[in-house]
C-alpha cells in the first residue's frame, strides 16, 4: 500500500535513494486517507473494504463505477473517509495511472494511499504527483 504525502527530512534518511522517498511510510503518524478502484466487473470485490455507510452513500448518490468517477466517501467522524475512483473500462496499466493523476487535480489538499497498489504503482505516483 502507498501512501503519498509529504515527508519530513528524517524521515527521508531512513529509506533508500528511489521514487517511494516521495510517499509516506505505512507507519506513518500522519492520518492519511484511503483512494480505493473500482471496476464495473469486480464492484463487489473492489468494494469490500468500505462500510455499510459508504457503500449506502455511493448507491444513494447515483455513483457509478464509469472511468474517472469519482467519489469522496464520509467517514464516521464526519471528517472524508475515502475517495472512490471508477476505472470503467481501462485497457492497460498506463490509462489507469493517467486517470490516477487526473484524480490527484480533483480531491482536496491531503495525505492519501492507495488501499491496493495499482498494477503499476510507479507509474501512478508519478502521475498523481504529475497530476495526469
Amino acid at each position: 500500500m502507498l501512501k503519498m504525502g509529504v515527508m519530513n527530512k528524517h524521515d527521508s534518511k531512513k529509506r533508500k535513494s528511489n521514487l517511494t522517498n516521495v510517499l509516506l511510510s505505512k507507519s506513518s503518524k500522519v492520518r492519511t486517507i484511503p483512494i480505493y478502484f473500482a471496476a464495473p466487473g469486480s464492484l463487489e470485490k473492489d468494494l469490500a473494504a468500505l462500510s455499510k455507510q459508504q457503500r449506502a452513500w455511493l448507491q444513494d448518490t447515483g455513483w457509478k463505477s464509469d472511468k474517472g468517477a469519482v467519489s469522496l466517501l464520509p467517514g464516521p467522524d464526519g471528517q472524508m473517509g475515502g475517495i472512490v475512483l471508477g476505472l470503467g473500462a481501462i485497457r492497460d496499466k498506463a490509462e489507469m495511472a493517467l486517470l490516477i493523476g487526473q484524480l490527484a487535480r480533483q480531491v482536496p489538499a491531503g495525505a492519501y494511499h492507495f488501499h491496493d497498489d495499482p498494477p503499476d504503482a510507479e507509474l501512478s505516483t508519478i502521475s498523481w504527483l504529475m497530476g495526469g
